[in-house]
């Protein structure tokens, strides 16, 4: 039994993308890029044969993935394919500390920077069979905008339609970190406006918002950084795997300076 989510998939993903930025692109273009012929290519992303863990590494260069996006593309080829079984063992023990996050290039990122497409992803793992109308009537979106967005999803391959309804086709994502992007901006700026109206329109039993002042040494920053997206990784992790769950929330957490530069002065 494969993972729920695969190799295969990340190509498959790539492809899209590729697509989305040229609609002339196809799986000869990727095949040629990649150094496969397009049937080996077609074999590959059906399951028929297999990748080896050398050509993986290859292709991860041709790429040009990320160090993580390697890490975790190698570790889900020897999982299935590595011939020593120490080496397959280790690499599935290695996914779970990948199994929640499957990240997002800033190409595939921008396409679904607006709020409502992440929150359309968490709406459908809740309920398989919602409806176009549902999921719009359930965000407060029009459902034009809910229909353009669930078509930008299917095309992407996050989500699959289902006969009645849809359900997700991937683990949940994220983003790369610490790299500029105006859509990653526009989507924080979004979610700020959203936690600001929430104020007011949720009653408080329904909501926590809380902020610290505090003195800090600016050389621990990298180690604050790494704090706060452990945390965000185990708050998922712990509910994300709840059962009963029946709503979509969103979590923000901003730690940013108020001074500006003391040690200039």
């Amino acid at each position: 039994m494969r993972n729920s989510f695969d190799y295969r998939e990340i190509l498959h993903n790539e492809i899209q993308t590729r697509k989305l930025r040229n609609s002339s692109y196809n799986i000869s273009s990727f095949a040629k890029l990649i150094g496969l012929t397009p049937s080996r290519l077609s074999e590959i992303l059906r399951g028929k044969v297999g990748l080896s863990v050398a050509k993986a590494a290859k292709i991860c260069e041709t790429l040009k993935f990320a160090e993580s996006e390697t890490s975790l593309f190698l570790d889900l080829v020897c999982s299935e394919h590595a011939r020593n079984p120490k080496e397959k063992e280790e690499a599935l023990g290695r996914l779970e500390l990948h199994k929640f996050f499957v990240q997002y290039n800033d190409d595939q990122f921008n396409f679904i920077a607006d709020w409502y497409h992440h929150a359309i992803i968490e709406l459908i793992s809740l309920d398989k069979t919602k409806t176009n109308t549902q999921i719009s009537r359930s965000l407060g979106i029009d459902l034009k905008t809910t229909n353009e967005a669930i078509a930008r999803l299917l095309n992407m391959n996050i989500i699959k339609e289902e006969k009645k309804g849809f359900s997700l086709s991937t683990t949940n994502r994220k983003t790369s970190t610490d790299i500029p992007s105006e859509a990653i901006r526009k989507l924080n700026k979004q979610m700020l406006n959203k936690a600001t109206k929430a104020i007011d329109e949720q009653e408080i039993d329904n909501r926590d918002f809380s902020i610290i002042f505090l003195s800090f040494n600016k050389s621990q920053l990298k180690l604050a950084k790494e704090r706060i997206k452990n945390f965000r990784r185990d708050f998922m992790k712990e509910f994300e795997s709840s059962n009963g769950r029946d709503s979509v929330y969103s979590m923000g957490v901003q730690f940013f300076e108020l001074t500006t530069s003391l040690e200039k002065k």
